[in-house]
């Protein structure tokens, strides 16, 4: 596993990132100046002095922080969105194979996903796979494996046995409609399938009553054989794909029609979703926000054959205090995590966002008509400077539908490694704010997830 370790003279600043891993080091030495748009407020307005102590509770325009001490949290790199021949991807593959990939590449985590459409078939046949390629393709995909009604098992204990101490491996699967779109679940117990829960094609409802239902319970007999989903978090996979058409208004899970009761597992969007490093589908991260999801930024592979974890790929970086399934988990829910467009040389960065000490992901609560500091630093995890571009986006975004896609004007840019910013809290709505970062071309690197800022009721 690879350890990183900031420099002495910024060491508490890195803590705070990080924890940082052990053995190289890193510079959190600025390069930056920020540009404030004319209108919007001045750095440093209210609220503590961004450093990491959380100063008095009386002078803090927000509600302390209570999560995990942001000193202690390390970002652990990984991999999410992963397929084997358990679906559509390379017949010979299992989740094994891609467990160990993941870690052969220095990943702290791999999290597989095989689509629920082939979890509960006998046969290894997908649409699209190499069954058509050769004769041994033929036989692999249409001779009844004996593993075939287990895959969903079988990926568990394989993710037991491949974890280790420095690598955590999670089983997950791909909720697949063809009309509403895909969505990742992982950590929980059981799966359930878009063809047999009516979500392939006429509701949403069943998933979501699923995905809030205790594992071991069952609402109508048949229907979900394999319990709920209460124990599992949802990601939004490439949005604007797996549709019908945009003139359905089913599209993007119902135009991203927000349902209160799954608030709390659906913690994320795929941002990045293959070793391109487009950013196409982060259009729909100002709508789905808007919509009211709190979801954070996620960075997914969605590989189909054996190149699980290259570098190329989209990647997630999950803050928490240790590589541990637990934590992970815990960390994810709490949306603290960003999105990378690839792990390799120029593309593997760290990214330290806080927002009166709240690290992203954070739902704060504030005093009205308040300003509240953010700051935001980028360290590239080779130890070279940072000469890009960091913009702050900032929403609701008025538009006439979720539909009509665009991130819109950032409120605040800034050309560096660091951006600094005054939040308001505003009493109409709740607010969001996340970054983009790029190259000195324009071209994104990565994502942050947001923080939420709301005036507390009065």
């Amino acid at each position: 596993m690879r350890r990183i370790s900031g420099l002495i003279g910024v060491l508490a600043l890195c803590a705070a990132l990080v924890g940082c891993h052990e053995d190289s080091a890193v510079s959190l030495v600025s390069n930056g100046d920020s540009e404030t748009p004319e209108g919007e407020g001045t750095p440093g307005t209210g609220g503590s002095n961004g450093d990491d102590s959380q100063g008095d509770e009386a002078s803090l325009v927000c509600d302390p922080y209570e999560g995990s001490a942001v000193a202690d949290l390390k970002p652990w790199r990984g991999a999410v969105h992963e397929h084997t021949s358990y679906s559509d991807g390379a017949i010979d593959a299992t989740p094994h194979d891609a467990f160990k990939a993941g870690a052969e590449h220095g990943l702290d985590f791999m999290m597989v996903s095989d689509h629920s459409d082939t979890l509960n078939r006998l046969l290894y046949f997908s649409i699209g796979s190499e069954c058509f390629e050769s004769l041994s393709g033929v036989l692999q995909c249409f001779v009844p494996a004996p593993d075939g009604f287990s895959k969903w098992q079988i990926t568990g204990e394989m993710a037991a046995a491949d974890t280790r101490e420095d690598f955590i491996a999670v089983r997950g699967f791909e909720w697949t409609s063809d009309r509403f779109g895909h969505i990742n679940v992982f950590f929980s117990s059981n799966f359930t399938n878009a063809k047999f829960d009516g979500g392939y094609l006429l509701t949403m409802d069943p998933f979501w009553r699923w995905l809030v239902r205790a594992p071991g319970s069952e609402e109508i007999p048949g229907t979900t054989p394999l319990g709920g989903g209460a124990d599992g978090l949802g990601i939004f996979n490439h949005p604007g794909d797996k549709c019908l058409g945009d003139s359905d208004s089913a599209c993007n899970w119902n135009d991203f029609a927000y349902e209160a009761s799954v608030d709390d597992q659906m913690v994320g969007m795929e941002l990045y979703n293959d070793d391109s490093g487009d950013d196409r589908y982060a259009r729909y991260y100002g709508a789905a926000l808007d919509a009211g999801w709190h979801v954070g930024a996620v960075g997914g592979e969605d590989v189909h054959d054996r190149s699980w974890g290259e570098p190329t790929y989209g990647k997630t970086v999950i803050l928490a205090p240790s590589l541990d399934r637990a934590d992970l988990k815990s960390a994810m829910q709490a949306r603290r995590m960003y999105a990378l467009a690839s792990s390799d040389d120029t593309g593997d960065l760290r990214i330290l966002m806080r927002a009166e000490g709240h690290p992203m992901g954070s739902r704060l609560r504030c005093m009205a008509d308040m300003t509240v500091p953010l700051t935001v630093e980028v360290v590239p995890a080779n130890g070279l400077p940072f000469n890009g571009t960091l913009e702050l986006y900032s929403g609701p975004v008025a538009r006439a539908a979720s539909n009509d896609t665009g991130l819109g004007r950032p409120v605040a840019t800034a050309t560096g490694n660091q951006l600094s910013h005054a939040l308001p809290v505003l009493v109409d709505s709740e607010h969001w704010y996340f970054v983009r970062v790029a190259n000195a071309d324009g071209e994104s690197l990565a994502y942050t997830s947001p923080v939420w800022v709301q005036a507390r009721p009065q």
